[in-house]
């Protein structure tokens, strides 16, 4: 996400720097040069929805079938660098997307040294972490739209003006 946000920077003619992993990273010539930091915040999860389950006995696998729910959002925030104040703030929110599950496996149980039974299972089939990342690649190119319509030089122009007034009352 970092690089695509960068490259639709770039794309509207924004002169960057970085990335930063966060504005503390920064140095200071750096904050004093640039006019805003741009943040992501993510927070996109993933439910899993049971549909059907049955377990795993002596030789018969047990198979789990559902459905991942995949949704949250994404914030852009555009601070100033020098203050850390919060200048700007946009919200994407990720409409949730389902995508179909499948997990096969077989369960076999023996006893530890403590004397504790353990169950281990060994998976012959699963789709979790695919169904998860098909959603993902739902979400994306939606988000990034957002971001892309969000991100107007005229609008970032009247938020810099918003930074450099809050440059001044701190004296920066």
């Amino acid at each position: 996400m970092r690089t695509d946000l960068e490259k639709i920077l770039v794309a509207k003619g924004f002169k960057i720097t970085g990335p930063f992993d966060s504005i503390d990273v920064m140095t200071f010539p750096d904050k004093k040069t640039a006019n805003l930091t741009l943040t992501p915040m993510v927070d996109v999860r993933a439910t899993q929805q049971v549909t059907k389950q049955t377990a795993a006995i002596g030789i018969f696998p047990g198979e789990v079938e559902g459905v991942y729910v995949v949704g949250g959002w994404i914030s852009l925030v555009l601070l100033e660098p020098l203050t850390g104040e919060k200048i700007w703030i946009k919200k994407i929110e990720v409409n949730p997307v389902q995508e179909v599950f499948f997990w096969k496996y077989y369960a076999t149980q023996r006893r530890n040294q403590a004397g504790q039974v353990m169950t281990e299972t060994r998976t012959v089939e699963d789709t979790r972490g695919h169904a998860v990342a098909a959603a993902l690649g739902k979400i994306y190119p939606e988000a990034l739209q957002k971001a892309w319509d969000y991100l107007h030089p005229d609008e970032v122009m009247m938020v810099n003006q918003h930074a450099e007034e809050a440059r001044k009352l701190k004296r920066y």
